[in-house]
């Protein structure tokens, strides 16, 4: 509402004109768009660009007809206030001296569900705030929220109500755009669908088992902040084809087709993540998935060729819920809006349980460089709401972006024996930020919540580091949550070292038995077991114990084990070995003239001076 009341009575933005007629350009290259051309689309781009349209939406909604470009049928009449006959059912055919006029109620429901969408927005940020809030910022939090349920609830009750209102007021009479002619009947038939312009990108793009129809606008944050354009495309499929991260409609199991380490929600084990999909799937509102807004942290979801869903995971497990549970307020909206995304009503009506997707260039599933890539857009989708996660999901998303120059900076820092406070407490540590500024682990974005003015990191960028190395080495928030924060305190103390000893070739990377250690290791503790050996002999809880068969990762399961809630003892480990992983690198083929030393030998020098 903003942009279109700024926009109000002004002449047209020069650089969005320019970017519409070369968009028009592509679009039509046998017609030349020159002067003459863009005079007579001035007054019809300059309403799209007031009505706050980007420049390829102004031009979707344009058609060439003898040599020349004009405004689809449906964007050059107002679009009628009606209700369907009293008497319709989801599926039924009426005709058009059938509909009803809008009546006020009309109105009073539009404002209802504002309101109640505006409520439930609220709701779906109290668990986050609550769980990071003092205790007697908790108690308010908790009261409004308390408020906020009875409001939406008073809310739903007189929406239900002016609906009830609407469907039994008495049938008034409209006035059709354009009655059709006694003379010369012609047989109703469908109309077609508006194709997708055949040099435009995006209509290279398909969905397998799907319908796709006209390009899909979609913009990604960058590190930089500049927006960064993606090439999509509506497509209309079933949502039981759609694959997510989990299904709500299991419990929020996690699926076994979905690709690992890909999503960053746990919605398996978060309740605050399955109580956003459960109140948006019981008061689902279509208005807010199936539109043709341009950005990634809502609107419609954002998927692969094969249907894996990247951005908008919650919302696709919600319209999942929603059809699951017998609702059809999704497929009734797009049954009357299908045309903006290049579908007829027919199309939707043949797809049981419709839903239209963005669908996104990326790699084959089965491709070397798909996991990397997944992991790389799930994370542009969801920069906006970064902070919505969990400080330890957070970091255990941006870990997986640390690079091989990130280690080698640490390792060259932490020689000197300093601690990793004191280390990011000084100003050498400016470099080491640039490094993680250029693994676009630091951005524009966040860079002011992480950093001090001189480059030096704040208070919570030093927090933000310790937990970003911890979830590097342990990268699994479940075993982390497990092992509790003791022991977590421990792991965190060792981290920078057990990290920057990797950076001296990939025999002394321990993160992957680390991991196999600190995953028995947290299974251990949950069962009243006495010993590690005792362990190993009885198996895992879940049969073979992670570190079965590894040498390696079973001495770090016992010094775990022996060192837990003894950070001190833990971080003399790692420098040990780090220290032993500087002095004898990869390529380097002795310690000393006399004496070679290997990975697994320094892994064990380093335990036995613990």
């Amino acid at each position: 509402m903003a942009i279109l009341s700024k926009r109000a009575g002004q002449p047209v933005d020069p650089a969005w004109f320019a970017t519409a007629l070369a968009h028009a350009q592509t679009s039509y290259p046998r017609i030349r768009i020159d002067r003459e051309v863009a005079r007579g689309l001035l007054e019809f781009l300059t309403w799209q660009w007031r009505q706050g349209r980007t420049p390829r939406e102004a031009v979707a909604m344009t058609c060439a007809s003898s040599g020349r470009i004009l405004p689809t049928a449906g964007t050059q009449q107002p679009e009628p206030k009606v209700r369907p006959p009293a008497s319709a059912k989801p599926g039924d055919v009426f005709g058009a001296d059938e509909v009803r006029a809008a009546v006020k109620t009309d109105a009073r429901i539009a404002k209802l569900t504002e309101k109640l969408a505006d409520v439930q927005q609220r709701l779906s940020l109290y668990p986050d705030r609550i769980a990071s809030a003092g205790p007697a910022r908790r108690a308010e939090l908790e009261n409004r929220q308390t408020a906020d349920l009875d409001r939406a609830r008073a809310l739903k009750a007189q929406l239900s109500q002016a609906k009830e209102q609407a469907r039994q007021a008495p049938p008034d009479s409209w006035r059709q755009v354009a009655k059709p002619s006694k003379a010369r009947p012609a047989p109703a038939r469908a109309a077609a669908p508006p194709t997708c312009p055949p040099r435009n990108a995006g209509c290279k793009l398909g969905l397998v088992g799907g319908v796709c129809g006209l390009p899909a606008p979609l913009v990604l944050a960058s590190a930089r902040g500049t927006p960064i354009p993606q090439v999509t495309r509506f497509c209309l499929t079933s949502a039981d084809r759609l694959i997510a991260s989990h299904d709500a409609r299991r419990g929020f199991a996690r699926r076994a087709d979905y690709p690992d380490d890909v999503q960053e929600r746990e919605y398996e084990r978060d309740k605050r993540e399955q109580y956003k999909v459960l109140t948006t799937a019981q008061n689902l509102i279509p208005e807010l998935i199936f539109n043709g807004a341009p950005g990634a942290i809502d609107g419609l979801p954002v998927v692969t060729k094969e249907g894996i869903v990247l951005g908008g995971n919650g919302r696709t497990q919600a319209v999942q819920l929603h059809y699951s549970q017998g609702g059809h307020v999704a497929k009734d909206y797009l049954l009357d809006n299908a045309a903006q995304f290049g579908f007829t009503a027919e199309q939707v009506s043949a797809i049981p349980d419709p839903v239209v997707v963005r669908v996104v260039q990326a790699p084959d599933l089965d491709a070397p460089e798909f996991k990397r890539a997944a992991q790389e857009l799930v994370r542009l989708l969801n920069v906006p709401l970064t902070q919505g996660l969990g400080v330890r999901a957070e970091a255990l998303a941006e870990s997986r972006r640390i690079s091989n120059e990130v280690l080698e900076i640490l390792s060259t820092a932490l020689e000197s024996g300093s601690s990793l406070a004191e280390y990011l407490s000084s100003r050498s540590a400016r470099t080491f930020a640039d490094a993680l500024r250029r693994a676009g682990i630091i951005t524009d974005r966040n860079a002011g919540r992480h950093l001090n003015p001189d480059g030096t990191f704040s208070e919570d960028g030093k927090r933000f580091a310790e937990r970003l190395l911890t979830a590097s080495l342990i990268p699994n928030t479940a075993i982390l949550d497990q092992l509790g924060p003791g022991m977590v305190a421990t792991l965190a103390a060792g981290a920078p070292w057990i990290l920057s000893a990797a950076a001296h070739g990939e025999a002394w990377d321990l993160r992957k038995p680390m991991l196999a250690a600190a995953k028995d290791l947290a299974d251990l503790l949950t069962r009243d077991i006495e010993s590690v050996d005792a362990y190993l002999r009885q198996g895992g809880l879940f049969g073979k114990p992670a570190t079965d068969g590894d040498p390696e990762a079973q001495s770090l399961l016992r010094l775990l084990y022996q060192v837990a809630r003894q950070p001190t003892r833990f971080r003399a480990f790692a420098k040990r070995f780090a220290a032993l992983a500087a002095q004898n690198p990869i390529n380097q083929s002795s310690l000393f003239e006399t004496e070679t030393i290997r990975p697994s030998d320094a892994l064990r020098r380093a335990i036995e001076a613990t």
